[in-house]
């Protein structure tokens, strides 16, 4: 029950779902998020050192797929809390998702597109808390009032684009990383998720189609922004 693109859910699978968002509450997962969100700083520091990229620095706080999951999470909360008639329990989870989203798009990383999804699913879950309970109208409109603007899309994209950069910068700029034109084992550890093809190639290359990739996204966000303008 998360969005429309969800498949239905059997009974078996909702009840589940049910007691395990219940178990969370009790077990004080809500208050944990709420406290996080509620951080005087809307990211947390980052710590790295050169024997890592900066892609690997932030794990001085939840990285944005963690802040993704306590989202997919709160939106459980909100569901449930519609179903079962609660307006204070929506609301307070509509406020942290609303937070946690806009923690996301602040990561200079792939942040933002978690964060573009997940506001889609917040505002459907708060749509049909409206059709169901008009009269929660004037709480759920005083939590949206509260919740910050999500920064533009080309500055996401760009810092994105940094930190692509700098991985590939941070590859090459010791001679042990890559040798003939692979990576060597000892870097796979560090990107080995990253599924990059066997020949890494030369910084040249690898900078090239970052640049030309980029490019392509900030052309594109920039002729959708002026059409909506138009």
């Amino acid at each position: 029950w998360r969005t429309p693109s969800d498949p239905p859910q059997s009974p078996e699978q909702r009840e589940w779902a049910i007691n395990i968002l219940d178990a969370l509450g009790r077990a004080g997962m809500w208050t944990a998020i709420h406290e996080m969100v509620q951080r005087p700083s809307r990211v947390f520091p980052v710590k790295w050192t050169r024997d890592v990229p900066a892609s690997e620095g932030f794990e001085s706080g939840p990285n944005a797929r963690e802040l993704w999951n306590a989202c997919v999470l709160l939106n459980g909360r909100m569901n449930l809390a519609r179903i079962r008639g609660d307006a204070a329990e929506f609301v307070s989870a509509a406020g942290d998702s609303l937070e946690l989203v806009n923690m996301m798009s602040l990561y200079p990383s792939w942040g933002r597109a978690f964060a573009d999804r997940e506001v889609s699913n917040v505002w459907y879950s708060i749509q049909e808390a409206l059709v169901a309970n008009p009269s929660w109208a004037l709480q759920i409109q005083e939590v949206v009032s509260r919740s910050k603007r999500l920064p533009p899309v080309a500055d996401s994209i760009h810092a994105a684009k940094l930190v692509s950069q700098d991985s590939v910068c941070w590859l090459f700029e010791e001679p042990g990383r890559v040798r003939l034109e692979r990576w060597s084992t000892d870097v796979q550890g560090v990107l080995g998720e990253i599924k990059w093809p066997r020949r890494v190639g030369f910084l040249e290359e690898n900078d090239a189609v970052i640049e030309q990739g980029y490019t392509s996204l900030e052309q594109a966000v920039a002729q959708g922004i002026g059409a909506t303008r138009a």
